[in-house]
Formats: structure tokens, sequence, C-alpha cells
């Protein structure tokens, strides 16, 4: 059957055609008619009947009618695949449920032969599939550093979609609901605090409170700073290295990424808590901010390119599936793994390169240096996985899901020194709150808990450099401890010593008056003190172009610079014979020295 005459068919002739002869031929015949029809086009039932119809040339509107009355038929899609043999319905069902998958370890699942070698090399072999799997697509990728040449094979997208309409879902394929939280160590549940709890954070980071180390990540004890000031619930209440505040540090690095890129005006006091949150996940949604290179360790790029490879298009994907959970209800995470994997092929799309073998030990102790092999079976163990879990914590760092999980234990990857590859291995279940679907859009409307608004007011003395503080700010208040000394429940001092302990510049003297200034209007005791506090500021000044010397103990000289009318015009007298000459009288001074028998060599 050659294409033209294919072309001319009508669709009963095209059904009748493919249920007698499903010859390689005939399938290769398709598969170049595809190639030429992009499969968004393709999966819009009747197509052709739309306006812009017309602007199509006419071969590929015999194109596009072949594709869609096959593939968007679902009839025929069950028919055909009635007609293939047991063994390549086991393939085709393989293939369209697990993806990409190399040869051989596709032959070794199914236990069949799929395809013969043709001709073998000292390095690999080349292959040509079976006429009965002529519906797999398949490429040969040399592998240089094991010295040997894989053929992958996959389906292309008409033959899995026809699969998929047709062949029963697996497990996992659908989201079931739990009926009770699974049992854990550990829950994370939050009251609605997390709004405010991250409004002190974002102030917190944004005054310059928390510490960093010296290559930029925050210090430990920046991390037990903040978790004290905004009130944070940790995920794991032990002090283990990574696992000591790693709410709090996921929180941080997400807020110093939103800060870094939204230098953003004005105040944000008339907005929400929630919008506001709201609008800083959904930034980070959007931005080159992956979660790969910062929240899981064993996953590394190779190059530049690869650091925000797919960056926007996972989390996106992820942000999609939330917004498919119900709030309030739980889900296992091995489901959800199990249905991104099924239906979000996204996250497989991930270049296997990122996969860093040598951090990682496997279950019989050994640590991988390069083995192609695991790129194929354990991709959502190495990477689709470690990225949903990951996620999720995030996601629930900042209040949008509520988590059932164990200490973090991984039976068949573990970093070195390690019992797990990720800190997220632990995670059991996940459970939208009524914030998460807030922020997800599936509800228009967010009812706060009964929580304690952030909001404070400062009352400056009118007579003393007194303020009182009253309300609940916990960053305001850290401010106000910065340069004024506490003297009681809420009521501050301002001195010189207390302001110069963190004003080193003019400049940051303005930036305190200000401060008070936007909190409470200043009274002319105050203003009197910011101005006087200026010109205290370094009063001693250092004058240029000026040396000082001592004199030696000899009453001749001390008498002759006391006496000389020249001497004493080109010197100004010190305490504790000491004289101060400028630079450009030096020349002058020593000839005159040197009049009077003194020697006075270049220093």
């Amino acid at each position: 059957m050659i294409m033209e005459e294919i072309k001319s068919l009508s669709r009963d002739d095209i059904f009748a055609l493919v249920m007698e002869d499903s010859s390689a031929e005939l399938l290769t015949s398709l598969r170049v008619l595809l190639k030429t029809v992009r499969s968004d086009v393709t999966l819009k039932k009747k197509y052709w009947q739309n306006p812009w119809f017309e602007k199509i040339p006419a071969h590929k509107i015999d194109r596009g009618r072949i594709v869609v009355t096959l593939i968007m038929d679902d009839e025929f899609s069950k028919a055909w695949i009635e007609s293939l043999s047991p063994q390549a319905v086991k393939v085709l069902t393989y293939l369209t449920w697990n993806g990409k998958t190399r040869l051989d370890i596709l032959e070794d699942a199914t236990g069949i032969l799929i395809a013969e070698s043709v001709s073998e090399h000292r390095y690999h072999k080349k292959f040509d599939v079976f006429k009965e799997f002529s519906f797999i697509k398949t490429s040969s990728v040399w592998g240089y550093r094991i010295s040997k040449k894989s053929t992958s094979a996959w389906l292309t997208f008409p033959f899995k979609y026809m699969a998929v309409t047709a062949l029963p879902p697996p497990p996992g394929y659908n989201l079931h609901l739990l009926e009770k939280p699974p049992e854990s160590e550990f829950s994370c549940r939050f009251d609605g605090s997390a709004p405010l709890s991250i409004m002190t954070a974002r102030g917190f980071i944004k005054e310059g409170h928390i510490a960093l180390k010296k290559n930029g990540a925050p210090a430990v004890k920046g991390l037990k700073d903040l978790q004290k000031v905004a009130d944070l619930d940790e995920f794991y209440k032990v002090r283990k290295g990574d696992l000591s505040h790693l709410r709090t540090g996921i929180i941080v690095t997400v807020l110093q990424d939103h800060l870094y890129r939204k230098k953003r005006g004005g105040k944000d006091r008339d907005i929400p808590p929630h919008d506001i949150l709201k609008q800083i996940f959904l930034d980070w949604i959007k931005s080159d901010f992956g979660i790969i290179q910062h929240f899981l360790p064993h996953l590394k790029s190779q190059s530049s390119y690869y650091y925000s490879y797919n960056t926007h298009n996972i989390k996106s994907v992820l942000l999609e599936l939330l917004s498919e959970l119900q709030p309030g209800k739980h889900y296992t995470a091995g489901n959800l793994i199990d249905y991104t994997r099924l239906r979000k092929s996204t996250l497989e799309e991930l270049p296997y390169t990122v996969l860093r073998y040598r951090c990682v030990r496997t279950e019989n102790g050994h640590t991988w240096e390069y083995d192609d092999s695991v790129k194929e079976w354990d991709v959502v163990r190495m990477i689709t996985g470690p990225i949903l879990k990951a996620f999720m914590f995030i996601a629930a760092a900042f209040g949008l899901v509520e988590l059932h999980y164990d200490m973090p234990e991984n039976r068949h990857y573990q970093r070195p020194k390690r019992d797990y590859l990720t800190v997220f291995d632990g995670l059991k279940s996940v459970c939208l709150t009524e914030l998460g679907a807030y922020v997800t859009g599936i509800t228009k409307k967010y009812e706060s808990a009964d929580i304690k608004e952030i909001s404070a007011e400062v009352t400056l003395d009118t007579q003393r450099l007194i303020a009182t503080f009253s309300g609940n700010d916990p960053v305001l208040e850290l401010n106000l401890e910065k340069f004024m000394d506490k003297i009681g429940p809420n009521r501050y001092r301002l001195t010189f010593d207390s302001l110069f302990k963190t004003c080193h510049t003019v400049k940051d003297i303005k930036a305190k008056q200000k401060m008070l200034a936007d909190l409470s209007k200043l009274p002319p005791v105050w203003k009197d003190f910011f101005r006087r506090a200026e010109n205290r500021l370094n009063p001693l000044k250092k004058e240029q172009g000026m040396e000082v010397f001592r004199l030696a103990d000899d009453p001749e000289l001390l008498h002759l610079v006391a006496s000389e009318p020249v001497i004493s015009g080109l010197v100004l007298k010190v305490e504790g014979k000491r004289i101060a000459v400028k630079k450009d009288a030096m020349p002058a001074l020593k000839t005159v020295l040197k009049h009077f028998g003194y020697s006075l060599k270049a220093r």
C-alpha cells in the first residue's frame, strides 16, 4: 500500500483496510504521514471544519484527515489492539505505561524477544525489530563512559495515544482517596498561621537579620533566630544535621531568591498576608529557581544548560497536580508518584545526565561510578519520586499542604554517611489545605483563621528619648532592640551609645530616623537628637598631609623650636615634646635645622 493510495481512502475504507492488514508496510506508511502533522492539531476532532482549515495545503488536509480519523476513533483503537498478537500487546502495554526503555531491559521485563541482531561490532550490536512489533520506535546512543551502544525503544505519539485510550489503566493511574491519614512518626498540620509566619520571615530576611555563611548560605544561628522570631514549626523535632531546621531553611532559600528578584517598592500593609504568600509562591513557580540544584543534592547537572532544564515545566506540572487534589483529603505519596509518572511525562523528560552517581550508595554497599542501566529502571526512584516529594515539602513549608511522614530512609539508594537519598524520603501522605486550594485557584476566597495579625504601634515621648512599643510585630521589635536599650517591658531608651552600635555612617542614622518617622511623628527632642548624632559621628577628622614627630632630648633643640620665628612658622606644637609638620613644609624645615647644625634625613 503506497502513500497516495492511503490518502485517497475514506474513513470506512481506512478502517476496513487496517482491520484486514496490520502489516509493517502499512504501519510505516501511517507513521510517515503522522510525522508531518503536529500532535496538538491532530488532537482536535474534525479540525478541518475550522475556518483555519482553508489556509491548510491540500496534502496536509488529507494527512490530517487520516490521522484524526484513526487516532480519535475509540472503536478503531480497540480493534487495532485486538488484532495484535498477545506478545505485541504485552510489549505495547509495557511501553505505554513505562515510557522509553532500553531494548534489552524491555526484553527482560516482558520475556519476549523483540529484535534480532543483524551485525556485531567489537563494542555493540545492531538490531532489527521484528515485524510483529513495527509500532515500536528505536534509536541507539553511544555511551562513551561505558564503551557500549545502547538501543532504546518507545512509542510514537499516535500509537501511545491509541494505547492509552484502549488499554485498561494500571494501578496508580487514578488518584485514590484515603479514609484516614496513615500512621506516621511526624505530621505537619497548620492552623492558618502560615501567611503571618511567612510575612514575618520575609521582613526578617529583608532587614538583614539573617546570619549567612561565607558562601551565602544561611548559618545555623540565622535559622535559629528566624525560627524563634517567626514562630515556625519545624518538620523534624530533632537535632540531626540537615534535618534540624529543614522547614526554616526551605523558607529562607525561596524568600532570598524572591527578594533578590523582586525589588519592590512601597508597603504591603494593605494587602492580606495570604495574597502576598500566594504571589510569592506563584512567582517561584514561574522563576528559573529550580528544585534540583537547591534541594536535591544527588541530582547535579554536567553543564549550566541542564541546571535550568525544564525548570518551569516541572514546577508547573506539580502545581497542576496540587490543583487536582481535593482539599482536606489524604493521598499516599506512592499514588501521587504513579499518577504523575503515568499521566505527566515532564518529570521523566529530564536528561538522565543529572544523576550524579558518585555520591550515591546502592543497596549492595558500592558507590556508583556510572551505569547506563540505572537511568532506565530507576528513573522513578532517582528522579520522579525525589522531585515530587521535595515539591510537597516546599509546599508544606508555606502551609499549602499537610504531610504525614517518617524519618527519611531509603533502602535502594543512599548518600554517603546517610540512611537516605534525600531528606524528603520519609513522605507517606499529602493533604491539600484550604490555603493550598486558594493558591492553586481551586477556591476564589480564603477565610483566614482567627489569628492575631501583624500590627504594631510605637509611641515616642515628647520630653524624653523613650519609645513605647505595643502590638504584634516581632521583626519591628527586633529592629528597635538593634539600636535602642530595652529598659522595661515594651519600653526602649535611645542614647548615643545604643545608636552608634549599629550606625556607622550618616546614611545609617538617617535610615533609623526615617524608620521612626514612618511609625510615629517625631517630636522636636528626637529630631534634635538625630541632628546632634550626625555631628557626633566620627568627630576626630584625620588631617591629610600632616606628620607628627617627637623631639629628641636635646635642650638646645627644644629652645630652638620654642624661640626661632622661622621654625615656629613651619611647625605646630603638640603635647609631650611633639610637633606636627605639614608634608610640603618638610624641605624648608630641613634647611633651617641644617643651618643650626642639625641633620634631618629623609624618612
